[in-house]
């Protein structure tokens, strides 16, 4: 027979039983609810950061886990309210990499950027494309980088003298010395590579002969060694040149006689100093005398022309003078003035000055008879110290007197300047006779001389150039066979540069009436 109190005991303990079963279940069933949960939602890339803080860099390093692509990953740095963010795929956003070139951010590499925080600085790394976060910390930015002072080693205290009672002083544990950390070294930003600012290729072909003047100008020439310019006929070989040049900015000519006409591969290319290409330009021309260009070879102190001025002075052959002014002559070369005659090829010149304000008037001086009339064309050219052509002006003209348009004028304040002219006709007798009087005005002593140009319109034979270097005077001009004629007198004054610095033009007929 059971007593009650067994049968009790018994009950109890089927119920306590049941409700640990029941406790135990519904424990087991929450952790693996919470468990599916957080694997259902952590999207975000299982990646570990370490941080390097400055006093003004912040160098991010992938210390393992998953690589991220750049283009996804952003850099926050804050102070308060103050926020900044930084694009890890963008050059310009980044001070520096470590990395291996491709388009992940990987384990051991590194990233670099500049800040200018102080005080307590939140550091975040977000990722763009599931919206986490994948680093969050704070730190203090160090107010200057000095190396870390070692804690001195303490002095042990003696032992005591023993007494037959006393106990002996222990001696004292050194303090260790402090273990400095190490400052992050930052990474080297690398050499840029030279490169082509621009390529000027001058066609002076003329007379079957194909003539180029290659000019050039490399930038960013840390790491630069020479260039190498190539002249590839495409019809033949027999001529082709490849010329070597070890100056970042320079020209390079080359002739080839009976091949005006052909075409022409000419190819620039600009070496490092590890003997890689690091740039090229390949221009494709038909040697016809019609120059082409690519880039800019001017660079920010380069000369150019303030004014130039072409005088078409008329008679019975061409009579030209060039004038001109240079400003920022800091590297002023030359200046280089062509006459390319394109009815006669025998008629042509080229002069040169190393003056940088000054007149060219050598053309008339070298007789090319049976001129008047021909169409020329007009080249004037401003070269620095290395030989490159920066600046120019080109006109076709007929030789006929009529000045071309474009010309600037060319005085200054301090110029000497006509203040009278008057001029008598005295013709008789089937004889042009003229007698200009004229004075002038130099407060600065610039004056050099005065021209008076009587151009005879119907026979250009009759024109003729007198010259006086008074201030006040006057000049005559006599012609048999011409009366009846019309003149165009021109009253120029000239400085000491040789430039006319102002003019008066009078028409006339030479008929014994003044004008």
């Amino acid at each position: 027979m059971v007593s009650d109190d067994a049968a009790q005991s018994e009950v109890l303990s089927t119920v306590l039983l049941a409700a640990v079963v029941v406790a135990l279940v519904s424990l087991v069933g929450t952790f693996a609810l919470t468990s599916l949960n957080e694997q259902v939602e952590r999207t975000e890339p299982a990646t570990e950061f370490d941080v390097s803080l400055t006093k003004n860099a912040v160098t991010l390093l992938h210390d393992g886990g998953e690589s991220l692509r750049f283009a996804d990953l952003d850099l926050l740095l804050g102070d308060g309210d103050a926020r900044t963010r930084f694009d890890l795929d963008e050059a310009t956003a980044v001070d520096s990499y470590d990395r291996d070139g491709d388009e992940f951010f990987e384990a051991g590499e590194t990233v670099t950027v500049s800040h200018s925080y102080t005080g307590r600085l939140a550091v975040r790394v977000v990722h763009t494309g599931t919206n986490s976060l994948l680093y969050d910390d704070t730190s203090s930015v160090p107010t200057a980088t000095a190396a870390p002072t070692a804690t001195p080693t303490a002095t042990a205290t003696p032992t005591a003298t023993a007494t037959p009672t006393a106990t002996a002083t222990p001696t004292a544990t050194p303090t260790p010395t402090a273990t400095p950390t190490p400052t992050a070294t930052p990474t080297p930003t690398p050499t840029p590579s030279p490169t082509l600012a621009g390529v000027t290729l001058q066609d002076t072909s003329k007379n079957s002969n194909a003539v180029y003047d290659l000019q050039y100008d490399v930038d960013d020439t840390s790491a630069f060694d020479h260039v190498e310019v190539t002249f590839d006929n495409r019809a033949n070989d027999w001529g082709d040149t490849t010329t070597s040049s070890s100056d970042a900015r320079g020209s390079v000519s080359f002739s080839q006689g009976g091949e005006e006409g052909s075409t022409y591969d000419v190819t620039v290319e600009v070496y490092d100093t590890n003997g890689a290409v690091t740039d090229s330009v390949t221009i494709t021309d038909t040697a016809d005398g019609t120059s082409q260009s690519q880039g800019d070879v001017t660079d920010g102190d380069s000369p150019s022309f303030a004014g130039t001025v072409v005088d078409d002075l008329g008679g019975d052959e061409a009579n030209y003078e060039a004038s001109y002014n240079v400003t920022d002559r800091t590297n002023f070369g030359s200046v280089k003035v062509s006459y390319e005659n394109l009815d006669s090829g025998g008629a042509d010149a080229t002069y040169t000055s190393t003056d940088p304000r000054t007149n060219v008037d050598d053309y008339a001086e070298a007789s090319f008879g049976g001129t008047a009339g021909d169409e020329y064309r007009i080249t004037i050219q401003l070269l620095d110290t290395a030989g490159v052509v920066v600046d120019e002006r080109v006109e076709t003209d007929v030789a006929d007197g009529t000045d071309p348009s474009g010309n600037a004028d060319l005085s200054r304040p301090t110029s000497p300047t006509l203040t009278s002219t008057s001029v008598k006709d005295k013709t008789k007798f089937g004889t042009a006779d003229y007698q200009v009087q004229f004075t002038v005005s130099d407060p600065n002593s610039e004056f050099t001389s005065l021209e008076v140009i009587f151009r005879n319109t119907d026979a250009a034979w009759a024109t003729e150039t007198k010259t006086s270097t008074a201030t006040n005077g006057n000049v005559k001009y006599s012609a048999g066979g011409v009366g009846g004629d019309t003149y165009e007198i021109v009253v120029r004054v000239l400085d000491t540069d040789g430039i006319v610095v102002d003019e008066q033009v009078i028409t006339d007929v030479a008929d014994g009436t003044d004008p």
